[in-house]
């Protein structure tokens, strides 16, 4: 159920991600091909201008947008500190006086 529901939901991201550049380049005059926006310019140039078009709630729809973004980075950065944790913690010289619960 877990994976399918993952499939789905990334399913639908992609259709609105290419829609949203879509949009943008329609807005701009360009073809689809003309506009390489990929990673960090897709992220904060591209998504963020197909925010602002939105006819309701703009600011909360970009404010939402932005707080994923942040919890993304969030839990990639525990993700990075929990590697350099865990081979601190392997060295057993180290954690030799650290008493186990």
């Amino acid at each position: 159920v877990i994976a399918t529901c993952n499939s789905l939901v990334s399913i639908l991201a992609g259709f609105v991600v290419f829609t949203a550049i879509g949009v943008l380049a329609n807005d701009l005059g360009f073809s689809f091909d003309d506009l390489s926006l990929a990673g960090p310019g897709l992220v904060f140039i591209a998504y963020p201008a197909a925010l602002d078009q939105l006819d309701t709630a703009p600011n909360f729809f970009s404010l939402l947008f932005f707080f994923t973004i942040f919890f993304l980075a969030l839990d990639s950065a525990f993700s990075i500190v929990e590697v350099v944790v865990a081979s601190i913690h392997d060295v057993p010289s180290v954690t030799r006086n650290i008493p186990r619960w």
